[in-house]
């Protein structure tokens, strides 16, 4: 699919649409509850119905209510199950740990991108729980066996914290204590989006520092009844930098007090020059001159897309740091972002862990690929306001991943 993204591109006001990394870990939490939940603003994407099929497929009744709300009603698990997680990335970080957890003899598949995502991080996270695993050579799918046994866990983050958030999900569950010491750990404010879904269902952990974490051994997830999934921060970006690209924009939907990584996109928009202002759950983004920024996203990497965008449209040469964190997502980000953007005539360099984006305010109206990223095609819609004639993107239906009516908003 093909979307031809026009220059005119005016909106006032929008709606966050739910976060998809809240939506992931309260439905798991749902699934692994003694009681029922309803889950409002559960939302509607690729990831998130492959994983309401999978705890279907775990014998988990869920019934979807016509005011975009999902009732979960736990059940025993199946001793065996196949399981197709999609292409999500975190799905299956948490959801083979969860499953290690639980018990038994699963199979994990999935598809797309996740097929050349490595999954070898999991072989020693499996062979300290005392659990039988197999991969294809390190990747898809994936077989465990057996249950897990608690004690002392090493587990280094350097490439993503969604596998301590599986363990953090799934170790309260065992007979055991456990302690999970952490090293080089990435994206901590995903690890706060984890400890804030467990503190709402029951589940009690403490840390040092997010250093070492300790886990009660035979606890119960004790559900809320009714949980809300807020708004969320990772698409809304897009919306961010075209407000203040253009002459401004209302979000609806939106926590102050969030602590999704992603809400350092405010951060940044402040470092260009960019203003904004809370009113309830309501964000204003004003019209305002940019300005070139330095930026550190190691932990909040799907910000550089829209980040480069800002960047294009301030004049100078900005920075931002942590490319080393966009090797392993849906495309190769940074080499991605990269190539793209030289067919829109704007320069980017990366050295190291840093990327220099020489911003010129007006891009070139060309046809960019998404690469099949969800984030390179949002990328490209913002990015065709800066031009004279907008640009076309190819595979334009990435989007589904985590954001299906985005091209019904532009």
């Amino acid at each position: 699919m093909v979307h031809h993204v026009s220059n005119q591109t005016q909106i006032d006001q929008v709606i966050a649409p739910p976060s998809k990394s809240y939506a992931q870990r309260i439905f798991l939490a749902a699934v692994l509850s003694s009681e029922p939940t309803i889950i409002e603003a559960i939302g509607e994407n690729e990831d998130i119905n492959h994983l309401i099929q999978i705890g279907r497929d775990l014998g988990v009744e869920c019934h979807k209510k016509g005011n975009g709300s999902l009732e979960v009603i736990p059940s025993n698990f199946p001793a065996a199950a196949e399981l197709n997680i999609g292409e999500s990335g975190l799905g299956i970080r948490l959801l083979v740990n969860v499953l290690a957890c639980i018990g038994g003899d699963f199979r994990i598949e999935g598809k797309g991108s996740l097929a050349s995502r490595s999954m070898i991080e999991f072989e020693g996270i499996m062979n300290q729980l005392q659990v039988n695993f197999q991969s294809e050579n390190g990747f898809i799918p994936l077989q465990i066996k057996g249950k897990a046994k608690g004690g002392e866990i090493l587990f280094d983050g350097q490439k993503s914290s969604q596998y301590l958030s599986g363990l953090l999900m799934g170790l309260p569950l065992l007979n055991e204590d456990s302690v999970i010491e952490v090293s080089n750990l990435k994206s901590r404010p995903y690890v706060d989006i984890t400890l804030d879904v467990l503190n709402q269902f029951g589940i009690q952990i403490r840390h040092d520092n997010y250093q070492t974490f300790y886990i009660k051994g035979g606890q119960v997830y004790q559900t809320p009844k009714r949980i809300k999934v807020e708004g969320d921060y990772s698409g809304m970006a897009n919306f961010v930098v075209l407000g203040a690209i253009q002459n401004g924009i209302s979000i609806q939907g939106l926590s102050p007090q969030s602590v999704q990584g992603d809400k350092a996109i405010l951060d940044a928009l402040h470092l260009a020059g960019g203003k904004y202002e809370w009113e309830g759950e309501t964000l204003h983004i004003l019209p305002t001159t940019l300005t070139y920024f330095e930026f550190d996203a190691n932990d909040c990497p799907d910000l550089f897309p829209p980040l480069v965008i800002m960047a294009a449209a301030a004049k100078g040469t900005s920075i931002i740091k942590g490319c080393k964190r966009l090797v392993h997502k849906e495309s190769n980000r940074a080499t991605v972002i990269q190539s793209e953007a030289a067919k829109m005539a704007l320069k980017v360099e990366l050295q190291e862990d840093e990327m220099f984006i020489f911003g010129k305010a007006k891009l070139k109206s060309t046809t960019i690929d998404s690469h099949n990223d969800h984030r390179i095609a949002m990328m490209g819609a913002i990015a065709a306001t800066l031009t004279e004639s907008g640009i076309e993107v190819n595979e334009s239906e990435a989007v589904r991943k985590s954001f299906p009516n985005f091209w019904e908003l532009f």
